[in-house]
């Protein structure tokens, strides 16, 4: 299996869902409307391969740096690309969790990429929704993910702070700790 090949697995597993949420909405009424963010992760040796819809994230810490590898599909992103604010004005945006695209509302207006990013042993990934990141500033986020926990015992830890924070979304997490 190439990575041609999982790109094109990564792309038709969102296009798949993206339809199937769809379709379950034109059955049901009552789930017009409905909507799912994503973020969508191979790994492969020493690297990761990832696509991502809406607003919920993959980081990467290494070294106690965190890197977030994703792009928020938001309105407020698209303001701080095109340079109308700045990263720290778009934190606290009334309007940061409009989103621009996202998995069953309509069919996928965005160009889907597949990202990737080289891994090294000691690295650890978070994949997590807005409401785990929006209550917690990064500094929060490298202070918790740095810990000499194990992955579950971490993303515990994360979505004990966010509710603690007082996150007002749904909180999910998953922590990979890498040793290739």
């Amino acid at each position: 299996c190439t990575n041609a090949d999982v790109y094109d697995a990564i792309l038709a597993s969102v296009v798949s869902a993206n339809n199937e949420l769809i379709e379950l909405a034109h059955r049901d009424s009552s789930l017009r409307g409905m909507g799912a963010t994503a973020v969508i992760a191979v790994i492969r040796a020493n690297q990761l391969l990832l696509c991502s819809v809406g607003d919920s994230r993959a980081y990467l810490l290494r070294d106690h740096e965190l890197e977030q590898l994703t792009v928020d599909d938001t309105l407020v992103q698209e303001m701080v690309s095109a340079g109308a604010l700045t990263a720290l004005e778009a934190e606290r945006h009334p309007m940061r969790h409009v989103l621009l695209h996202s998995v069953g509302t309509r069919r996928i207006q965005k160009q889907l990429k597949v990202v990737s990013a080289a891994l090294r042993h000691g690295d650890r990934i978070l994949f997590a929704t807005d409401g785990l990141t929006d209550p917690l500033c990064r500094d929060e986020l490298v202070e918790q993910l740095s810990a000499p926990l194990d992955p579950h015992q971490v993303a515990v830890t994360l979505v004990d702070a966010a509710q603690h924070a007082g996150s007002r979304d749904n909180i999910t997490c998953v922590v990979v700790d890498l040793s290739v």
